[in-house]
């Protein structure tokens, strides 16, 4: 795939993310991980990408009264110094790689598990 897509790619995994409240985060990561080769420029742009999507996906859900305040401040409170504490952590690029590897391939093994365990209880599709 050529990098000319990433825009592309990126505008449906804010969709989809979005639609649930989620930035997608990981997911750019990965895809960002596979075109780049300086791992700050990765970090970076993630981070940039998914503040966009997490901001505009707030607004809706405000206008659309479906933003809950109450249970918004324990998130902002706690999410503070874990962003400073993980922007103090210098990782190498060698371990930034593994833990992000790991992590989603961990991710995508425990979806996989759901899935196969969890027996679908449609009745649309019958």
């Amino acid at each position: 795939m050529s990098i000319d897509y990433l825009p592309i790619v990126f505008f449906i995994i804010a969709l989809f993310y979005s639609s649930v409240g989620f930035g997608g985060g990981s997911s750019y990561l990965a895809i960002l991980s596979l075109f780049l080769n300086d791992f700050h420029e990765i970090r970076s742009t993630a981070l940039i990408l998914n503040i966009c999507v997490v901001t505009i996906g707030t607004v809706v859900f405000m206008r659309n009264s479906v933003f809950n305040l109450k249970l918004f401040w324990p998130f902002l409170i706690a999410s503070i110094p874990f962003a400073y504490f993980g922007a103090q952590l210098k990782l190498s690029q060698k371990s930034f790689f593994l833990i992000l590897g790991s992590a989603l391939i961990l991710s995508g093994v425990f979806l996989m598990l759901r899935f196969l365990t969890t027996q679908i209880k449609s009745t649309e599709f019958k």
